[in-house]
């Protein structure tokens, strides 16, 4: 599986140079009887094909002729395809806009022939994750895999070269992952291997559909992943493993044996690995050096595709005013240019210290904690595998709340002791996918606020605002509300705000109520799909107001001061003239300059956000040995 999540996109960075890499970095099971190498591969020189911005590596792959790869426009959700050569993005599938339909694509792959994409798809309305095809031209959609009770996600992997079978990771609501293969025909899915929480990040059909390569993780206390052979009929050999990690990046257009990314300590290289009826033959050859950092779109029939981010967002903090409702100075950068990207900030209850999540290389992350000022105080590397996200300060600052999967496979909650830097489990009960990406802390720490899904069927309030009691692990529902984003409790821990939606209207308003219950009301209705992002909500120190951003009709696009007795908002400060947008107050601000994670500091003088453009580049690797298709 490439990734999980909307917002999971990998960071990818390839430079070559001159440095020895070692071939012990990665063992295999090779026998005595070496065959001879695979040829040409140390000689191929890949070449850049695209470059642009906001790319979807983690869910794309290239068609076999090489000039089409998948992705997803999020500005509605729906898949579409870019083609490589005029950089014209068109979409697939039609739903419709954010404000009609909450569906939206995800993982996809070309069928042998490229008439066809096979691809995950969130149903909205069912609330459940779909495996379906359709036509290149967007006609005969068929959905394969539907309403499966116990599926709660399921990942397009690769697709036979017959035609017949699509591969998939599938989870299941215990939290166990399976390899299957589901009909293109009829949608029968048959597993080839069930695992406990522990899952593939990329796997492949072997080109004569005898095999299955995918990156495993490795048997615990090691750490790193492997790469495994899995035989339609059962078998599972170790094709390459040893220190450090390997990521599949597929098998070889011939079928003579798999393409992988080893990392170390030392170096991180590409390399190619023979194999022999599902095992290792012969030594791995090395194909390209110190290529450090590589996301996986696929082979085509003779040329390896992968994404390379050139540019990434990252945090920037700034003065701002309340009172006057201008912003003092502009907002500087505060974490290292060298991530890939940087995300989540959040602000110590004190206000000494800013945290925030950064990719520096590779899928991993790394909690960093400054100043406020860009001067790193600590670095602290993820032990949350599965996209990190949402941080929450503890009262006492000794600690921090993630949500993510920590190494034992259980979604949900986490806390982080930034004196030990372990990881301990908060609340796991549920899945990713039932809200607990929601949450916050009341101002003592004793109880958790966070949105849980509770009756999907429901048509106006499928979830449910629970306040669980930190000491007893008591719980209680407090609301009952649409879905929404954010959850915030006010300074002196009296009142929840959040943001409701109005189903079926789709409608958004923020709205603030008791943290004890009792009778919600509107503070707010946000323009459009505002409230439908992470772009931010916060109090004033004072209690008195919450602190958004927003983009209103026919006025400007900005930070907004919203007092909660009823008064009208105030722009507290024009993004336009921070970030150089469009000065039509009707604009709203494009994504590469539209504030995320909007963050105000305890004394309300700064404000901390993801700002910025993701930029990355496709490059291609040809010249492999191909068979006929």
């Amino acid at each position: 599986m490439r990734s999980l999540g909307l917002l999971a996109l990998l960071a990818l960075a390839a430079a070559c140079g001159d440095r020895s890499v070692n071939a012990s970095a990665v063992h295999t099971g090779a026998a005595a009887d070496v065959p001879p190498p695979i040829a040409r591969v140390d000689r191929l020189e890949p070449r850049r094909v695209w470059s642009g911005a906001d790319p979807n590596f983690y869910a794309g792959a290239p068609s076999p002729d090489g000039r089409l790869v998948t992705e997803i426009d999020w500005g509605t959700g729906d898949l579409a395809v870019r083609d490589l050569e005029t950089g014209e993005m068109r979409r697939v599938t039609d739903k419709g806009p954010w404000s009609k339909s909450g569906d939206f694509a995800e993982h996809s792959v070309f069928s042998p022939d490229g008439e066809r994409i096979a691809y995950t798809w969130f149903n909205d309305q069912i609330r459940r994750y779909e495996v379906r095809t359709i036509r290149l031209d967007g006609s005969d959609m068929r959905i394969l895999v539907s309403k499966a009770p116990e599926l709660t996600y399921a990942c397009v992997e690769d697709w036979s070269r017959d035609g017949s079978s699509i591969l998939v990771t599938t989870f299941l609501a215990d939290r166990s992952s399976q390899i299957a293969t589901v009909s293109a025909a009829d949608g029968s899915l048959r597993v080839l291997k069930t695992s406990d929480w522990r899952h593939p990040l990329v796997s492949a059909f072997s080109p004569d559909g005898r095999h299955v390569a995918y990156d495993y993780p490795k048997a615990q206390p090691q750490i790193g992943r492997e790469i495994r052979v899995l035989t339609i009929g059962g078998r599972e050999t170790v094709a390459a493993t040893g220190p450090g990690t390997a990521r599949l990046l597929g098998w070889l257009p011939d079928g003579s044996g798999i393409l992988y990314h080893a990392s170390t300590n030392q170096t991180r290289a590409i390399w190619a690995l023979r194999v022999s009826d599902g095992g290792s033959a012969g030594q791995p050859q090395l194909v390209r050096p110190d290529v450090w950092q590589v996301q996986p779109l696929g082979f085509t029939k003779n040329s390896f595709v992968y994404g390379v981010s050139v540019e990434g967002r990252r945090i920037r903090v700034g003065p701002v005013d309340l009172v006057n409702g201008q912003p003092l100075a502009e907002a500087t950068p505060v974490s290292d240019p060298t991530h890939a990207r940087s995300h989540d900030p959040v602000w110590s209850r004190d206000g000494k210290l800013l945290a925030y999540l950064a990719q520096s290389g590779g899928t991993g992350q790394q909690l960093e904690i400054t100043n406020g000022a860009g001067e790193v105080q600590r670095q602290i590397p993820m032990p949350v595998s599965f996209n990190p996200r949402k941080l929450v300060w503890t009262p006492d600052n000794a600690g921090i709340l993630v949500f993510g999967s920590d190494p034992q496979g259980r979604h949900g909650i986490h806390r982080i002791d930034l004196r030990q830097a372990t990881l301990t489990p908060v609340l796991v009960e549920g899945h990713v996918n039932d809200g607990m990406t929601f949450y916050a802390l009341s101002p003592d720490g004793a109880t958790l606020y966070y949105r849980k899904a509770v009756e999907l069927a429901a048509v106006s309030k499928p979830h449910a605002i629970v306040a669980r009691d930190l000491r007893t692990g008591s719980e209680k529902d407090v609301l009952r509300v649409g879905p929404g984003r954010g959850i915030v409790v006010s300074p002196d821990g009296k009142w929840l705000a959040y943001t409701d939606e109005n189903m079926p209207e789709k409608k958004y308003n923020l709205m603030i109520a008791p943290v004890g219950g009792g009778t919600p009301r509107s503070v707010y209705q946000p323009f459009g799909r505002v409230m439908n992002n992470r772009w931010g909500l916060n109090w004033a120190p004072d209690g008195r107001s919450l602190v958004v951003y927003d983009e209103p009709a026919n006025r400007p696009a900005g930070v907004w001061q919203v007092p909660i007795d009823g008064r009208p908002p105030r722009l507290v400060m024009d993004m336009r003239r921070i970030s150089g947008g469009a000065a039509d107050p009707a604009a709203g601000l494009s994504n590469d300059v539209r504030p995320i994670d909007l963050r105000l500091s305890p004394d309300g003088r700064r404000l901390a956000y993801e700002f910025g453009r993701d930029r990355g580049e496709i490059w291609m690797i040809s010249g492999f040995p191909s068979s006929s298709r």
